[in-house]
């Protein structure tokens, strides 16, 4: 073989290397970012089931309240009905 053929050889295997490398870093550059989307993606999915098994719970709690306060309500209807009917009794002494 020529020297100078084995000199352009050995360059372009230099040069294939040396791109080779580079295609290496960007591979690994390109690796480390999708392995930290992949783990942001997770920690936001877990975030994410928190907040609706929060909401979930808040919304059992909101319901729960609505029917305490609906009964109390009735409650109060009931016992202002009640006394209503005293004072009417009440009165209907004071006139007799």
């Amino acid at each position: 073989m020529h020297p100078a053929i084995g000199k352009f050889i050995e360059g372009r295997q230099i040069w294939f290397s040396g791109q080779n490398n580079v295609k290496l870093e960007r591979f690994a550059e390109l690796e480390q970012k999708i392995q930290a989307v992949v783990e942001q993606h997770t920690m936001l999915k877990r975030d994410k089931e928190k907040v609706e098994a929060r909401l979930a719970y808040k919304t059992r709690e909101s319901e729960d309240i609505k029917k305490q306060l609906d009964k109390i309500l009735k409650d109060r209807d009931v016992i202002k009905k009640r006394l209503d009917s005293l004072i009417e009794k009440l009165d209907f002494l004071e006139s007799a």
